[in-house]
C-alpha cells in the first residue's frame, strides 16, 4: 500500500463516518501495542503503507491527504521542501489542513488532545454529521525531538494509550471506524 493511497482505499466514500488519525512519527510497533490495547471488542487490521521519500513530516504528511492518490510529487519552493498536490504547496500543517478542508466537505478538525478533553456529549455536537474526522497528533514527534529518550518513551507509551481512550469515545458517540496512520509509513 503506497502511503498516497490511504486517504483513497481507506478513507474517502465511506458510507459511515471515519475516523482519520495523523500521528506524527508513529511506528509500525507502536500500532501493534494499540491494536493490544483495544482489546478483543474492536475488529482490527493492521496494515503497513510505504512511506513516500523523503521520509519527514512535510512529505508524509502531504501523502496522507485527499488528492494525493492523483496527484503528489516533492518539490521545493521558496526554499522550503514539501509536497505538492494538484496546484496546492503543502510544506506544513497550516496548507495540510487547508487543503484537506477544502477537498472534505464537513470535514471536521481536532486535535488529539482536543478531542480527550472534549466531554461526550460536546464531542457528539462536534462530529455531528461529519463523514471524516481527522484528529492530528503531535506528541510522539515532538517528544523524540526533544533529546531526553526515557521521557520520550514514557510519552509514546502515553500517546498509545491516549490514542485507545479515543477511539472508544469517539465509538462511544457512533464513529466507529477509524484510520490511523503516521507520516513514515
Amino acid at each position: 500500500l503506497p502511503q498516497t493511497r490511504v486517504f483513497a482505499d481507506h478513507v474517502a466514500g465511506r458510507k459511515t463516518p471515519v475516523a482519520y488519525f495523523l500521528v506524527d512519527a508513529m511506528r509500525y510497533e507502536m500500532g501493534v501495542d494499540l491494536v493490544a490495547r483495544l482489546g478483543s471488542a474492536a475488529e482490527v487490521t493492521i496494515r503497513p503503507a510505504v512511506t513516500a521519500l523523503p521520509s519527514i513530516t512535510p512529505v508524509g504528511m502531504a501523502a496522507l491527504q485527499p488528492g494525493a492518490a492523483e496527484s503528489f510529487s516533492v518539490v521545493e519552493q521558496g526554499g522550503k521542501l514539501g509536497a505538492r498536490i494538484g496546484d496546492a504547496f503543502l510544506p506544513d500543517m497550516g496548507a495540510r489542513r487547508k487543503l484537506a478542508m477544502a477537498r472534505v466537505p464537513g470535514l471536521v478538525d481536532l486535535t488529539l488532545d482536543d478531542l480527550l478533553g472534549l466531554q461526550t456529549s460536546r464531542l457528539a455536537t462536534r462530529v455531528q454529521g461529519a463523514k471524516v474526522i481527522v484528529v492530528r497528533s503531535q506528541e510522539i514527534d515532538h517528544a523524540g525531538e526533544n533529546g531526553f529518550t526515557m521521557a520520550a518513551r514514557r510519552i509514546m507509551d502515553n500517546v498509545i494509550g491516549d490514542l485507545a481512550t479515543a477511539i472508544r469515545k469517539l465509538a462511544a458517540v457512533r464513529v466507529v471506524d477509524a484510520v490511523i496512520s503516521a507520516d513514515h509509513g
